[in-house]
């Protein structure tokens, strides 16, 4: 774990978008465990001109075989998919006071750029 003790910074969000397949986002919601719904567009979760390929997490730690790791996509444009990952979070942490004591990084583990709660959401 890497503990920041400095307050949050605010970057801007990536505006980049994926559109699912819809086969694919229906597989990925039935999934037991995940804890959250995708709709037909996820955004990149990275900072603005991050570089490289775009990310979105699609379901998060708890899916079957995949106990510890959230499932994310790669994509270059709106409706192209590099590929689909499962693979663990960004073990950052970010706490100074009762406010924001260990509030743990959303991404995904070796991500580029600022961690989750230094961007603005898009």
């Amino acid at each position: 774990m890497v503990y920041l003790p400095n307050p949050p910074t605010t970057a801007p969000g990536c505006l980049a978008q994926l559109a699912l397949y819809a086969s694919h986002r229906d597989y990925i919601n039935s999934l037991p465990g995940s804890g959250f719904q995708i709709g037909s567009i996820v955004n990149c979760e990275l900072e603005d001109a991050h570089g490289g390929q775009h990310l979105a997490q699609l379901a998060g730690a708890g899916t079957p075989g995949h106990p510890a790791e959230d499932l994310w996509v790669y994509f270059e444009r709106a409706e192209t998919y590099t590929s689909m990952v499962f693979a663990p979070s960004c073990t950052a942490e970010y706490g100074v006071n009762d406010q924001y004591d260990n509030v743990p990084c959303t991404h995904i583990a070796g991500h580029p750029g600022a961690h989750s709660w230094d961007i603005e959401p898009s």
